[in-house]
């Protein structure tokens, strides 16, 4: 039973659904083939459209039933629907609208709908300036058509009131706009767009109504699509709008919003994808604002509330690639930040008001790879590889804080807290930096060009290379019109360490490498200490820099460095411009070899244009091992322990070396700021033997011999002048003056003392010269000429000897040879007469310059007990031959000896003449067997060097103690004569003759003597080297009888056979010593007649004496 009611029902459900298909099949068919009219619902419509009241009415032209395809399946479609007013004008015509009934509606007899979709409108929106929203079905402005408003307004009224299921709006769940005109103008802001083909559906449920649209808007010539939804709340009242678009500007909406951070974003120009969420009333008053977007500026998602009072709101983004310059554009006031050339990715919090006022911003940003590019405050741009920015700025934008800014770099960090105070445009600040790890290159672009300038430039023009481990910086300044090329620093405090650095410390000598450096700055001062480094192969201990008067217009730099290492370094280093010292010193290019360790202080205005004089140099140095190739005034240092002192006005360096070879104590002072022109002052004090002064190079004597203590100073002058004072002690030393027969034997007190004048030009003066010994004082000064050849100038200011006491000068003679003065109260020169064999030695060739004497003395001592007193001189000087003599001498009380030398018209003749011949001989040292009587000796040459001839005369003479004519006479046995020769003396009226002298031989062809005892003739030769005779004559004895009887007219001269013969008479012969001579008489001579002793005799020629040229006198 049961089985079959189960069967019937499937049966009628079967048949149900075949027939509903085949119905259903019938009416597609029906309805595809055209439109059904159902004119009889068109009043119905009409007064279900149309609102109450009676202002407006709704006309339709027709209804019909259509088929819409599947997907819609039957519409009831009613086309041109008029809008009226109430004097029947036409207000707008809706080309098509597809109504949808309600089936509960039409059982209670009401013809109400349930949605209506409005095909193809013409939609104009309006924004008032007070922010309300007015639409209408028409291109006319909807606020002058209010019917029409009214109308638009009833269905929003009744789409957001409750459903009212007596009204025929009751009904109505949806309504749709398809492929819309869209017009919207906003007047709140000034923009006007378009969307002509939008798609717009009002839904509502029970809670409010929900909008949701497609829009392809057309803005500024600018299309994107937009699509989104408005839901409405009808309980709060509220809408919440969410759109979602892709290339669509906001700016072209937006850039006159009351918001001023609107404003400012707007004017980024940003093609947005992404969604932006709008909570806000139905007034138009905006309560919240949701984000999600994206740009060519990155990415951002967040929210801005509004507070209740619609005016104050808080926002919160998180940002993603957003270029940190662009947020300058968002706040000028911080418009640096321009400089920040990166994109952040963070979060930024904030509170403000729609009249721009921002409250606080809280951001904390990470930052990816990038370029901080700020031209007027930095040398170069700093790239890095990421970063963070962190930190607050409130009080309107006036109170910031950067609780971290800091920045990865290719090597090491940067980080740093700001904060501060802006007043307008004017900025107070507190920073405080970190580097760490940093290239020098890295930190010329780190360090501000305008923070602590001056200790930055130092830095980064003297410090080359190196690696900044840790820099730490603290920094109060001023920032006038937020431009940082105008900072003023108030308070700057800094410290930095450098691992490895090269430091020019003084340019251009060379740089410290590979220096530890620890740095520390404040506004008026940077310090920088130095440790472990090098200078070349100098070792750097310890070192500091000090510059002071940051603040100030001018700064001063002091430099102080500890060093050790070889000397050579240290030479080339302070050789170099601007010092020079080497140069300065005048040692020129030489190889120095030694150890040193020195402190160096250098002290100078940090100007560019930089001179010696500016510098204040200050250096102490200990020296050992030192040696000095050459050049060191001719001289070669080695093995010299030295201490060095400098400053920049004088160098001093003492202590002990050896030059050449020879131990000395060396002090050297160098002068720099030349006080008085002295340039620079040498000192050497050693003793030194005759290897010794060799070795210096000092010319060797024979007279000076032994060891010598001196003490040399040599003083240079920057006009080119110098002085050289010798202090010397003679103790050790042996000294000899032959020509003057003295001599000083070693370990006998004596000193010598030198004053050395060295002109500009070269020239040399000896200004002082001092040798004292108990013997010797002497005082002079010397002018050699430029080759030291030969002297310019001799002044002998005093000289004592031995009793002698003189002065004078020596000059040089035009074309060569020596004019020499000489004055004083007595003179020895008896070195120089025991040296003449006679005097015609005078005349022999001797190696002399040619010279030119004139003297005067009190006193001449020409021999043992031989003096000439009053003595004037002359002696002059040519060519290897003295050519002129003339001495004038006295003796005794009146007597007085002249000698004279010298040309005559024809060759040179020699007079010497007497008023006490014995005197003069004696004094002369030529004979002392003759006493008192006149003399005069004549001799004639042809010019110097060769035979003189002559004539001689000695009258009233006393002869005694001659040993040749003692022999003569005692052979004779004239005992009478010979007891007076050797007794009182033989008197003698006249000794007379003539010789000729050549080559140490002295001639007399014929000569005589006579007085009232004796008459003898003489013939023959003298040598006077060996002082031997070869001799002949005739001895007359009673010399005054014989004279008598030749007086005897004819009878006389037949018995004494005339002139010198006698009656009584013996011929002689002599030769062998001069003091032991042999001697022959002929015995048959005697009483021999006259007339055969004439045989051995001859006529003379009258004396004559020459007449002397006027120059030679």
């Amino acid at each position: 039973m049961i089985r079959r009611t189960f069967v019937f029902i499937l049966e009628i459900l079967a048949g149900l659904v075949a027939g509903g298909a085949i119905l259903a099949l019938v009416c597609v068919w029906w309805l595809s083939s055209g439109p059904v009219q159902l004119t009889f619902l068109t009043p119905y419509i009409e007064r279900a459209l149309s609102p109450e009241g009676g202002t407006l009415s709704v006309e339709i032209e027709d209804t019909r039933l259509v088929w819409a395809g599947w997907a819609r399946a039957v519409d009831i479609r009613v086309k041109n629907v008029r809008l009226l007013d109430f004097e029947r004008e036409e207000l707008a015509v809706l080309p098509q609208v597809a109504v949808g009934l309600s089936l509960t509606a039409l059982m209670r007899g009401i013809v109400a709908p349930t949605s209506l979709e409005i095909i193809a409108p013409k939609v104009t929106g309006i924004r008032t300036e007070d922010s309300h929203l007015i639409f209408g079905f028409s291109s006319n402005d909807p606020t002058q058509r209010s019917p029409e408003t009214a109308m638009f307004s009833r269905l929003l009224t009744d789409l957001l009131g409750t459903p009212d299921p007596t009204r025929p709006f009751g009904y109505l769940k949806t309504v749709s706009i398809r492929e819309a005109d869209l017009a919207f103008e906003d007047r709140k802001f000034g923009n006007t767009w378009r969307a002509p083909s939008s798609d717009i559906e009002f839904r509502r449920d029970r809670s409010g109504i929900k909008v949701a649209g497609v829009l392809d808007l057309v803005l500024d010539g600018q299309k994107s699509r937009v699509d989104g939804s408005v839901v409405f709340n009808a309980e709060t009242e509220d809408l919440d709008i969410e759109l979602r678009f892709s290339g669509f500007e906001p700016g072209l909406v937006t850039r006159n919003s009351e918001i001023d951070l609107v404003r400012k974003l707007s004017a980024f120009n940003l093609s947005l994808s992404g969604e932006i969420g709008v909570l806000m009333n139905i007034d138009g008053l905006v309560k919240s604002v949701r984000l999600d977007l994206s740009s060519r500026l990155g990415e951002a998602n967040g929210s801005l509330t509004f507070h209740p009072d619609g005016y104050n709101y808080t926002a919160a983004f998180d940002i993603v690639g957003v270029p940190v310059a662009r947020l300058s554009e968002v706040m000028p006031e911080y418009a640096n930040l321009a400089a920040f050339q990166a994109d952040a990715s963070g979060r930024i919090a904030l509170d403000g008001a729609i009249d721009g006022r921002i409250g606080v911003i809280d951001f904390d940003l990470q930052v990816g790879e990038g370029v901080l590019d700020a031209p007027k405050t930095q040398e170069s741009p700093i790239r890095f590889t990421g970063g963070r920015l962190s930190g607050r700025i409130e009080a309107d934008l006036s109170r910031f804080q950067i609780r971290e800014a800091s920045l990865a770099l290719d090597q090491g960090a940067v980080s740093v807290h700001v904060s501060g105070w802006r007043v307008g445009k004017d900025f107070d600040v507190r920073l405080d930096g970190v580097a760490t790890d940093l290239t020098i290159e890295t930190l010329r672009s780190v360090w501000p060009t305008v923070l602590g300038k001056d200790a930055r430039d130092w830095t980064m023009e003297n410090i080359a290379t190196g690696n900044l481990e840790d820099a730490r910086v603290g920094l109060v300044a001023h920032i006038e019109n937020g431009d940082l090329a105008q900072i003023a620093v108030k308070s700057l405090n800094g410290s930095a360490r450098i691992s490895g650095a090269t430091v020019a410390y003084f340019k251009p000598l060379p740089p410290l490498t590979n220096v530890m450096v620890d740095m520390t700055f404040t506004e008026a001062l940077l310090d920088i200490a130095a440790r472990r480094g090098q200078l070349g192969d100098l070792i750097v201990r310890d070192g500091a820099v000090n510059i002071t008067g940051l603040d100030l217009e001018d700064q001063d730099i002091a430099i102080d460095l500890v060093v050790e290492g070889p000397v050579k370094t240290a030479v080339a280093i302070l050789d170099q411009e601007p010092l020079g010292l080497i140069q300065k010193l005048g040692v020129g290019k030489s190889e120095i070899l030694g150890d040193m360790a020195a402190r160096l202080k250098f002290k100078f205005p940090l100007a560019h244009a930089l001179r010696f004089t500016d510098v204040g140099l200050a250096a102490a140095a200990n020296l050992r091992g030192v040696s000095l190739d050459t050049n060191l005034y001719g001289l070669r240092l080695s093995d010299a322990d030295l201490n060095l002192q400098l400053t920049g006005q004088v160098m001093e360096i003492t202590g002990t070396g050896a030059l050449n070879g020879v131990a000395a104590k060396i002090k050297w002072r160098e002068e720099f700021a030349r006080p008085g022109g002295v340039r620079s002052r040498v000192d050497v004090a050693g003793r030194l033997s005759d290897e010794d002064r060799k070795a210096l190079g000092l010319p060797e004597t024979k007279y000076a011999t032994g060891a010598v203590t001196a003490e040399i100073g040599y003083t240079s002058f920057v006009d080119g002048r110098g002085e050289v004072i010798v202090k010397g002690d003679l103790k050790e030393a042996e000294l000899n003056a032959p020509l003057w027969g003295w001599r000083k034997p070693s370990d006998t007190p004596g000193n010598l003392y030198l004053f050395v004048k060295m002109q500009k030009d070269g020239g040399v003066v000896f200004e002082d010269v001092r040798l004292t010994t108990p013997k010797i004082q002497l005082k002079a000064g010397v002018t050699p000429n430029a080759d030291f050849t030969g002297v310019r100038n001799v002044e002998l200011r005093n000289f004592e000897y031995a009793g002698n006491q003189m002065q004078g000068t020596v000059r040089p003679l035009d074309g060569g040879g020596y004019d020499i003065r000489l004055s004083g109260r007595q003179i020895d020169i008896s070195s120089f007469f025991d040296q003449l064999e006679d005097i015609g030695d005078l005349s022999k060739e001797t190696p002399l310059p040619p010279l030119s004497i004139q003297a005067k003395f009190d006193s001449v001592l020409i021999g043992e007990g031989r003096r000439l007193g009053q003595v004037s001189a002359a002696l002059r000087r040519t060519g290897a031959y003295w050519t002129r003599i003339g001495v004038d001498g006295g003796f005794g009380k009146n007597g007085r000896v002249r000698i004279n030398y010298g040309p005559v018209r024809q060759g040179h003749a020699l007079q010497i003449s007497s008023n006490d011949a014995g005197q003069a001989l004696s004094a002369l040292g030529w004979s002392k067997r003759i006493k008192g009587g006149s003399m005069i000796i004549v001799g004639r040459q042809k010019k110097p060097g060769t035979p003189m001839k002559g004539r001689f005369r000695f009258g009233r003479f006393k002869a005694k103690e001659a040993p040749a004519l003692a022999r003569i006479l005692q052979v004779l046995s004239l005992t009478g004569i010979f007891s007076a020769l050797n007794q009182q003396g033989l008197d003698f009226e006249t000794f007379e003759g003539e010789f000729d002298y050549f080559g140490g031989t002295l001639n007399f062809p014929r000569a005589r003597a006579f007085g009232s005892d004796l008459g003898i003739t003489i013939k023959g030769h003298v040598f006077l080297h060996n002082e031997t005779v070869d001799m002949s004559g005739t001895v007359v004895p009673s010399y005054t009888v014989n004279q008598v009887i030749g007086n005897i007219p004819i009878l006389g001269g037949l018995l004494t056979g005339g002139k010198d013969e006698g009656l009584f008479a013996a011929n002689y012969k002599m030769s062998g010593s001069l003091e032991d001579p042999k001697v022959d008489v002929n015995p048959l001579s005697i009483l021999a007649p006259g007339i055969l002793r004439r045989l051995f005799s001859g006529e003379t020629d009258p004396f004559e004496e020459p007449e002397f040229e006027a120059s030679a006198e």
